[in-house]
C-alpha cells in the first residue's frame, strides 16, 4: 500500500491491479480495513483499476460498486491477467 501513496504524489494519478487468488475469507479484517484506507484516501485519483480473479460474486461487487469509485473499473478472469495487466499499464488519461 506504501507504493499506492507514492503513485499517488508522484503521478497525482492511480493505475491499480488486483489480483485475487484466494477467497476472500483467507484476507485479514486489517487487510480490509487498510485497502479501505488507502480507497478513500486517494478517492480522486484512480484512473484504471483491474480487479483479476475467478471469484464471480467478486466482479459483481465491482461492477455494483464501480460507479462510486472515481476512474474505471473492470474485472477480469484469473486468465486474462496479461491483458489486466497492459490495460492497467496504459498511459494515465
Amino acid at each position: 500500500m506504501a507504493r499506492v501513496d507514492e503513485v499517488a504524489d508522484e503521478y497525482g494519478r492511480i493505475n491499480f491491479l488486483v489480483l485475487l487468488e484466494t477467497d476472500i475469507e483467507n484476507y485479514s479484517v486489517g487487510a480490509f480495513i487498510e485497502y479501505l484506507q488507502i480507497s478513500f484516501r486517494h478517492f480522486n485519483k484512480w484512473s484504471h483499476m483491474a480487479i483479476v480473479t475467478d471469484q464471480q460474486w467478486v466482479h459483481k461487487a465491482y461492477e455494483i460498486l464501480s460507479p462510486l469509485v472515481h476512474g474505471e473499473v473492470r474485472g477480469y478472469r484469473a486468465i486474462d491477467y496479461d491483458a489486466a495487466k497492459a490495460w492497467v499499464s496504459e498511459p494515465f488519461r
